[in-house]
């Protein structure tokens, strides 16, 4: 079966002459026939080939019998700029996909014991063909008209208004093109796909959109402040969904917040996140604040710690508005290897509370000594307050010691005073750290 792919990718002639033999057997339901469909995805095609494939394709028979394949294929087709399913051939291709989606509701109503229930992913690709063929559409015509072209607004119609599990997987693939599709038509869009991010409307297809939006979306700034009362509403659902969901979840309300918002604080963004998220949220929440941290130029971050991050940093302190857990202080604390463009006054809100434990798995310290900083060099004092600080529990694993020291020599070399020296070291060695006393020293020998 392989092989017989194989020869077809090689030769599109003898893989014709195979399936119009398989045709004049009545052999449609062949595994044969179906390795010739999959040897057809990855060949860049001529127009009266695709012609060809697609007129055997709409059999039924053959449909009903492969087709997974053939949804594949018309995917994989429908992608290419070369070689692809010609501009004239896409309402073709279409009657083929209507067929295949018939198929799968059958399916879903037991009406068909043929195909097995797990093909209804399969709704999610057709979705996905149609909104690709409607891309290739607005190219082959005038790309600045707006609206939706027919046949795909039915199409799309057809997959918000059923019920099956096939709709529902072509529902979560038309939310993750919501940005697409809205860039083109906002009023349709506004009318059919964004109330369903309404969790009041339908639970199950609330569920959809927004685990399709989660996962693939992409956002402008109208589209923003169409689903914005949306956000706010799924924060509550947050503690229902899996983990994985909410995860997804926290990591858009943490880039709103950072990219889209001049004070998600005083609007109550963040606030109602806090209030309705449980800890392991918030904690995810600090992660993705430093993740991204790590890509912001430094004028971005300056213009971000004045503007709401400095004073979202020390109202969690005060346990404003929900109290803060160590998980999601040990999270926050990491940021520092980021703002060095800020450090003095990192430093001072970290050294403001008590250490956060326990400090297992903490980061900082390896990406203040790996990375090529200058907080080592213009702020060696202040660095040397945070150490301080991080190792005044003895708890500490001793396997920090290694980058511990690292950076006590750094902080040493660029001029650290020599009492705060001292009281580092002393930390040190009360940890367990071999050097502590030999860096302790270190001053008076130079």
């Amino acid at each position: 079966i392989y092989n017989i792919s194989k020869a077809v990718y090689q030769d599109f002639e003898w893989g014709r002459d195979l399936a119009d033999l398989l045709f004049d057997k009545n052999k449609l339901d062949s595994d044969v026939l179906g390795a010739v469909i999959r040897g057809w995805y990855d060949l860049n095609l001529l127009t009266k080939q695709w012609e060809y494939i697609l007129t055997i394709l709409s059999s039924k028979e053959i449909i009903r019998n492969h087709f997974q394949y053939i949804t594949n294929l018309l995917q994989y087709g429908v992608k290419k700029e070369e070689g692809g399913i010609p501009a004239k051939l896409l309402l073709k291709a279409d009657s083929v996909a209507l067929k295949i989606w018939d198929l799968l509701h059958k399916v879903d109503d037991g009406q068909d014991n043929q195909a097995d229930r797990d093909f209804s992913h399969l709704g999610g690709e057709l979705a996905m063909f149609w909104i690709y063929a409607l891309s290739r559409s607005r190219k082959e015509k005038d790309k600045d008209k707006t609206g939706i072209f027919q046949p795909y607004r039915d199409r799309f119609e057809t997959i918000i208004n059923g019920d099956s599990e096939a709709a529902a997987q072509g529902l979560e693939m038309l939310a993750s093109q919501l940005g697409f599709i809205y860039s083109i038509d906002q009023k349709w869009s506004r009318m059919n796909i964004i109330p369903l991010f309404n969790w009041d409307n339908d639970v199950h297809k609330a569920r959809k959109v927004w685990e399709g939006w989660l996962g693939w979306g992409r956002l402008t700034e109208p589209l923003l402040d169409e689903l914005i009362p949306f956000f706010k509403k799924s924060f509550h659902y947050i503690s229902t969904e899996s983990p994985k969901e909410r995860e997804r979840l926290v990591e858009w309300i943490a880039g709103i917040s950072l990219f889209w918002m001049d004070d998600p604080l005083n609007n109550g963004w963040i606030t109602d996140f806090l209030k309705t998220s449980n800890e392991q949220d918030r904690k995810n929440f600090a992660s993705q604040i430093g993740h991204n941290l790590m890509s912001m130029k430094i004028e971005t971050k300056i213009d971000l710690w004045k503007r709401w991050l400095k004073r979202y940093w020390e109202e969690r302190n005060q346990g404003i508005p929900v109290p803060l857990g160590d998980g999601e202080l040990i999270r926050m604390v990491e940021w520092a290897s980021e703002l060095g463009c800020v450090f003095p006054d990192v430093v001072e809100i970290i050294c403001s509370v008590p250490i956060p434990k326990p400090l297992n798995h903490m980061a900082l310290f390896s990406r203040l000594e790996k990375k090529d900083t200058d907080i080592t060099k213009k702020y060696p004092n202040e660095l040397a307050r945070l150490l301080i600080h991080l190792t005044g529990d003895t708890s500490m694993p001793r396997y920090f010691c290694g980058e511990l020291e690292k950076l006590t020599e750094k902080i040493i070399t660029s001029g650290v005073q020599m009492d705060l020296l001292h009281s580092l070291c002393d930390n040190l060695a009360a940890i367990g750290c071999e050097r502590a006393a030999e860096l302790s020293s270190y001053r008076i020998k130079l």
